[in-house]
């Protein structure tokens, strides 16, 4: 399965979807037995602590993670001089992945040989191991104990309004429910987010070959990404021209959800966030010194609410929805 996958590349970095990752641990652990026959009832593995960390940290991107599956391993079952199992297949230092993009995780895959002879049970298997991007950020949340067998039933919440219109002038984006509450009694104008290497294809115009579209009058003369930020603060790609956000606040259908109409006078505003670089620099008399790059920045962009053509809410959303309403209005920030 694995290798059936688009991009696949034997024993390097390829990318793959959220589902598809999901599926890879699922189907995996789904190999894995644990008895007090076989003697590892202690080492039985809770898949669902990966499953959830991997829905954090895939929330609101593109929905992409780095998965690499490394073949053929005799790794021993037990840790040399210690007597004890691995709880790991790598040591930390020679198959930890290293040099990718900081923003998004990574699903390594060992592919173990499992004999016997390295105190196995003589048959092969693969080991996940999840890497977390360097700059991921602390947060809470707690671990779903029913995430591979939870079937989500109830009523599946459609935005009419979202069928008539072309899918290319529609941006679809997740969000959480606090922000959608804000946007639905018009508390806020705009709904912002930050352009990242991982969830730049979701606002960039990109050509036939899959690059980013360079904006007018921008000589593609030079290497630029992402962060790049030219004379007069301008950005150097194009944004897609959408008209609409469909926002959910799950990745389901099952979610409440809602359709907004963009202002078309001005659909964005792109605001950059300027931070430089240090690069040292040696001179023909082997001198360094220090060069400050200034043209850098953290791009984002917000879009301007016209209108809420349409939204729907689930029913705990629409309770915590009308208590939020009421707060406002108790509290004299919202007409009744």
């Amino acid at each position: 399965y694995v290798k059936r996958q688009p991009g696949y590349v034997q024993d390097d970095y390829f990318l793959i979807d959220y589902e598809v990752a999901v599926k890879i641990v699922n189907d995996v652990v789904d190999t894995l037995h644990y008895s007090e026959q076989l003697g590892n009832m202690d080492a039985l593995w809770n898949r669902n602590e990966m499953l959830t960390i991997l829905d954090h940290l895939t929330y609101d991107t593109d929905g992409k993670v780095y998965c690499v599956l490394r073949d053929t391993r005799n790794a021993s079952r037990m840790r040399m001089g210690h007597g004890k199992y691995y709880d790991a297949p790598d040591d930390g230092h020679t198959d930890r992945p290293k040099d990718l993009a900081a923003e998004r995780p990574v699903l390594f895959l060992f592919s173990e040989t499992g004999s016997i002879e390295q105190g196995w049970n003589g048959t092969e298997f693969i080991w996940p191991m999840l890497y977390t991007p360097g700059n991921t950020r602390s947060g809470l949340f707690t671990i779903d104990g029913n995430k591979k067998m939870k079937v989500k039933t109830g009523k599946v919440l459609k935005l009419k309004k979202l069928e008539t219109i072309d899918p290319e002038e529609v941006l679809s984006m997740t969000m959480t429910l606090g922000p959608a509450m804000d946007i639905i009694l018009g508390l806020q104008k705009t709904e912002s987010r930050v352009i990242k290497d991982t969830t730049a294809s979701l606002y960039l115009q990109k050509d036939d070959k899959g690059y980013f579209v360079y904006a007018d009058g921008v000589e593609p003369n030079e290497y630029y990404n992402v962060h790049t930020m030219l004379d007069g603060e301008v950005f150097p790609f194009k944004l897609k021209p959408v008209k609409y956000l469909y926002l959910r606040c799950s990745r389901d259908d099952f979610g409440s959800k809602l359709l907004i109409e963009l202002n078309q006078k001005k659909l964005y505003d792109l605001v950059p966030e300027p931070f430089s670089t240090s690069d040292i620099v040696y001179g023909s008399d082997n001198s360094a010194r220090v060069h400050e790059n200034f043209k850098r920045a953290n791009w984002t962009v917000y879009y301007n609410v016209k209108k809420v053509l349409e939204y729907k809410l689930t029913e705990a959303d629409k309770e915590t929805f009308e208590q939020y309403k009421q707060d406002l209005i108790d509290e004299g920030e919202l007409e009744g």
